[in-house]
């Protein structure tokens, strides 16, 4: 018997643990949102910051600056000139990796949009039914208004949930209505991206655990619905592990 109340269910198996994703054409509601997120701004491209050409170019400005400084402390010497070259060296090449990954983001954010129309036009989605024995809510400092969720979906594994775009607004209003994290969580998602269209809770409120800060420059914010080997109770050791594994 599930004991929601007291934030974890029954004791989960990985007897229990087979997720079976099956296909089915794409709910209107998947359709919508899906379609939504396509025809506005992309709000993020990867992981690289919107502000990254401004800020190579105060970098270039602050080095040039010691540069200049350089020359007028130590003179128009050898010396000078070398420390003046060598600063606006490091700029260059500050600047060069700045612009550079702030470019291969915007690809890779067109080319996820692109397959992602591809996969509207074909209109499936694959979805699971995942019984949830706890949950653990995580904040990105970064995002705070855009949590994520760790379920525990088997004795060794773990599900994570984020407000993604697709998803956000229902799952707002799940977590407002005390309806998420639930015993019972339906998924979908596309075929190929394996990205979180659909969500939908089928059984009894579970309350979290605890909220925890995912720190993003040394431990691991997961992918929606990536399915993950870990346990709750040490989801801070898994965090740093993974962390170190994809760093």
């Amino acid at each position: 018997m599930r004991t929601p109340d007291s934030g974890l269910a029954t004791e989960p198996s990985d007897l229990d643990y087979a997720p079976d994703w099956a296909p089915r054409a794409m709910a209107p509601e998947e359709h919508a949102a899906l379609s939504a997120y396509l025809d506005a701004p992309s709000r993020r491209s990867g992981s690289a910051s919107p502000m990254t050409a401004w800020a190579s170019v105060v970098v270039l400005v602050v080095l040039g600056g010691f540069a200049y400084l350089g020359l007028q402390s130590i003179g128009f010497t050898r010396l000078g000139v070398q420390v003046g070259l060598l600063s606006l060296f490091i700029a260059g090449i500050l600047v060069f990796r700045a612009l550079r990954l702030h470019d291969d983001a915007d690809r890779s954010g067109r080319a996820q949009r692109e397959a992602l129309r591809t996969e509207l036009a074909e209109g499936q989605v694959e979805v699971a039914l995942f019984d949830v024995f706890a949950a653990v809510r995580a904040e990105d400092p970064r995002h705070p208004d855009e949590p994520g969720y760790f379920l525990q979906i088997a004795e060794e594994h773990l599900l994570f949930l984020e407000t993604n775009p697709l998803i956000a607004g229902p799952l707002r209003d799940l977590v407002a209505r005390r309806r998420f994290p639930s015993t019972e969580v339906l998924v979908a998602r596309t075929p190929r991206l394996n990205a979180i269209v659909g969500l939908r809770v089928q059984g009894e409120p579970l309350p979290v655990l605890r909220t925890r800060a995912v720190l993003a420059e040394a431990e691991y914010w997961p992918e929606g619905g990536e399915i993950l080997s870990g346990r709750l109770e040490t989801l801070d050791r898994h965090l740093r592990e993974w962390g170190k594994d994809r760093a």
